[in-house]
């Protein structure tokens, strides 16, 4: 019961992250003039969960979200949009940080595990998730993958250096693939997490 209560609590807590990191990217993209789309499509919250992304952040403990497909009519729009990307990730984790210290300062966690209280364990997981993906998916947005808020930074500072970045978009994704299957983004992240 309590791995299911896990597994659960770790595919909801990821999606939300998906979302809580692609939407505001689509606001600032729809509010900077970069949509051609009307601003209530951009809500369709479906679209910014990537099925690869999440089969990763279950078993590497970090992924990446679906990323939208932009028009970008000036130079200034990427580096917004990656910016807002990275920022979202960000709040989501202090956020979370805020109500994780609030509800499990001086509680012993092993009592909620053992307790056999499903909504308690449940509430436990799904704010651990949500800390571990919203900083590992922070981790992997500052790859420099042409996809990923890194990209959208890069493209907005220099098209030239994002043009070489293109070209070395296949070897990236191999560094990330190696990173994620070592699982180095989780244990740095939890690394941080006991040090706040």
């Amino acid at each position: 019961m309590t791995v299911c209560i896990q597994i659960i609590a770790a595919v909801l807590a990821i999606i939300l992250v998906m979302i809580l990191h692609e939407l505001p990217k689509a606001i600032v993209a729809n509010l900077l003039k970069t949509e051609t789309e009307s601003f209530a499509s951009i809500f369709h919250v479906a679209r910014y969960i990537d099925p690869i992304g999440l089969i990763f952040c279950i078993a590497a403990g970090a992924g990446f979200s679906k990323s939208y497909r932009y028009k970008i009519n000036s130079k200034r729009q990427p580096l917004v949009i990656g910016l807002t990307g990275l920022a979202s990730l960000l709040v989501t984790f202090l956020v979370t940080m805020i109500i994780y210290n609030c509800m499990y300062q001086g509680v012993e966690i092993q009592e909620i595990l053992q307790s056999g209280y499903g909504e308690l364990q449940f509430a436990y997981w799904f704010i651990a998730f949500i800390l571990l993906n919203s900083l590992g998916m922070f981790f992997v947005n500052l790859m420099p993958i042409a996809a990923f808020d890194m990209g959208m930074i890069v493209a907005g500072i220099s098209l030239p250096h994002y043009i070489a970045m293109i070209r070395r978009d296949t070897e990236m994704k191999i560094v990330l693939f190696i990173v994620l299957c070592l699982q180095a983004i989780p244990i740095t992240v939890i690394r941080i997490v006991n040090l706040i």
